[in-house]
């Protein structure tokens, strides 16, 4: 009776031991989410690119970050413009410029917030379709004309 004894008591400390950690680990951790919505859902080249965030946690918003970092890559992952915005309340709102010799046909935000002791990050990327138009499509496009190919 006693090695049955110690036989559960010693499985009752590894039980109590693996729910103490995975709970600490899987079960407690904060997770950020990040949403970005933008002005229009294409571009061209040049075109200022008129951005509002959220940054979410627990379904509330998040009023303990404060900087929301955004990138700007290519199709490639390489980064070609790095900024951050304020955040007031778990929001922020703001502009920047897409370059005006882009020839890709997409550009991608790379958003996150500073990372604090216990978070997991959830990396956010949206991608954002740029219009290719050549320089005579694009004179007929301001002067309102409407150039039709006939056979």
């Amino acid at each position: 009776m006693d090695r049955t004894f110690s036989t559960v008591v010693v499985w009752s400390k590894i039980i109590l031991i693996f729910a103490f950690f995975s709970g600490s680990v899987y079960g407690q951790q904060e997770v950020r989410k990040i949403y970005i919505h933008t002005d229009r859902e294409a571009y061209f080249p040049g075109d200022s690119v008129w951005f509002k965030s959220y940054v979410v946690q627990h379904g509330y918003l998040d009023s303990s970050a404060i900087n929301l970092h955004l990138n700007l890559a290519d199709q490639q992952g390489n980064i070609v413009r790095s900024m951050f915005s304020l955040q007031r309340g778990g929001m922020s709102d703001g502009v920047f410029l897409l370059p005006l010799d882009w020839k890709q046909t997409s550009i991608y935000i790379n958003a996150y917030v500073g990372t604090d002791k216990g978070m997991i990050e959830r990396y956010y990327f949206k991608e954002i379709p740029i219009i290719q138009i050549n320089n005579q499509n694009k004179n007929d496009l301001d002067s309102g004309a409407i150039t039709v190919d006939c056979p």
